[in-house]
């Protein structure tokens, strides 16, 4: 019986830290595990686009500091999905997602200001 009640708490723990960080914005993490990886989001950052690498299929970012993850700086980030690079040009203001998978980081949303 106490096993089931342990079980059944921590289970409610984590729907509700799920139901928490579902609605995280400004620079927010949502950290998960999925198969013993870490991963975190990081949304709504905004940054500068310096150069695009449509061949890469990476941008190159100067952008704000991300509370809790990275200072701010300048560099080269891949993106999920090439298509995200036809909405936007060099200059750009954009905001943007990130996803960080383990220690590899990816664009998974780019939004022009």
């Amino acid at each position: 019986m106490r096993k089931s009640i342990l079980i059944l708490m921590s289970c409610v723990a984590i729907c509700f830290a799920g139901c928490g960080a579902a609605g995280n914005r400004s620079g927010q993490a949502t950290q998960t595990s999925a198969n013993g990886v870490s991963t975190a989001t990081y949304r709504d950052i905004a940054g500068t686009i310096d150069s695009i690498d449509d061949a890469r299929g990476t941008i190159k970012i100067t952008h704000g500091d991300i509370p809790g993850y990275m200072p701010a700086m300048t560099m080269d980030y891949a993106v999920k999905d090439k298509a995200l690079l036809e909405k936007i040009k060099k200059g750009d203001q954009i905001r943007f997602t990130i996803q960080d998978n383990a220690g590899v980081v990816v664009i998974s949303e780019i939004h022009p200001q």
